[in-house]
């Protein structure tokens, strides 16, 4: 039984440590990005063309493992956007690994996904957590953790920030609205259209 135990534990912290490397290999990644239009246009990449299976997959796959699948709400309407699957499950699983991370078992988080005029994608992830002020939405970086001493957190902060350099790659963009103590309103903007109008 003790064994299984502590099996558990490093595989969960294996997991963790795998996750944070990517993290940190695709944050150097966008940053280069943002000075080389060259390796931009390699990230921009493919696109995607059954978002809601990808954003679905992805948020049922992180909900499990965080035993909060029942807290899960899904509203994901079905479009083509010029992003690649992995660059949108990852913007997802970040949003949503955030919002899973700062509120309590058994309160809810939405993610929906909806068009709007058929020029844009929104996706928004809703919990209802700790929330944060007007200062700290101001304060998101890399490397940006708050209220540390209060909270045990694990991760670097990067994952806000990974979410945000996506969504700017694809010409998007990512704003943050909360209501500290109720909740948390996460939204990522995308283009249907790519540069060239295809």
């Amino acid at each position: 039984m003790l064994q299984c135990q502590f099996g558990e534990r490093i595989y969960t912290s294996a997991r963790r440590l795998l996750r944070l490397i990517r993290n940190f290999l695709l944050y150097s990644q966008l940053e280069l990005a943002a000075f080389d239009s060259s390796k931009a246009e390699v990230l921009r990449g493919l696109r995607t063309s059954d978002v809601r299976t990808v954003i679905a997959d992805v948020a049922v796959r992180l909900a499990r493992q965080v035993d909060r699948a029942n807290d899960l709400q899904l509203d994901l309407q079905d479009v083509t956007v010029p992003i690649e699957p992995s660059h949108l499950g990852k913007i997802a699983e970040e949003l949503l690994d955030n919002a899973f991370r700062y509120s309590s078992p058994g309160s809810p988080v939405r993610i929906q996904c909806a068009t709007q005029d058929e020029r844009v994608l929104i996706l928004s992830v809703m919990d209802r957590g700790r929330g944060m002020t007007r200062a700290q939405i101001a304060q998101v970086g890399a490397y940006m953790q708050f209220e540390r001493e209060q909270y045990e957190q694990q991760g670097q902060g990067l994952g806000l920030t990974i979410a945000k350099r996506l969504a700017e790659l694809h010409g998007g963009e990512l704003t943050i609205e909360s209501v500290p103590g109720l909740q948390t309103t996460v939204r990522v903007v995308l283009p249907i259209q790519d540069q060239t109008g295809h």
